[in-house]
């Protein structure tokens, strides 16, 4: 074996170790993009459900009014966007990794505050 073939393939395991590392990151990010994207939906669901208009659903026809109209209008097709988002997500690689992203930034987020209101207990907060 020449000292040139000995370097090729040495570089080529250090390539190979690179991309299986970055297989495994993608998987795993992969995985907090799931559970960030389930979270985010659970958030809007909670935001709609504690925000819904009940001017129409309460109301009887002659007292509805145009802006109660949007508000229910608004708040059924982000309900429907939602539950068709949950039903059908996104299979495109870059917005997946980007959900995974979100969700490692909002993790090192919630690390820092944590860690802020551990260190700060007798700052008044």
């Amino acid at each position: 074996m020449t000292h040139r073939h000995h370097h090729a393939h040495a570089r080529a395991r250090k390539e190979k170790a690179r991309r299986e590392r970055r297989e495994d990151w993608l998987a795993q990010l992969k995985l907090i993009g799931l559970g960030t994207r389930l979270l985010a939906y659970a958030v809007v669901f909670y935001l709609l459900y504690s925000f819904w208009p009940d001017e129409i659903t309460n109301r009887p026809l002659a007292q509805w009014t145009a802006f109660g109209l949007l508000k229910f209008g608004a708040a059924l097709v982000i309900t429907l966007a939602l539950i068709r988002a949950l039903i059908y997500p996104a299979d495109h690689e870059p917005i997946k990794h980007a959900w995974g992203w979100a969700g490692v930034i909002l993790i090192g987020i919630f690390a820092c505050v944590v860690f802020y209101m551990n260190h700060c207990k007798g700052c008044g907060f």
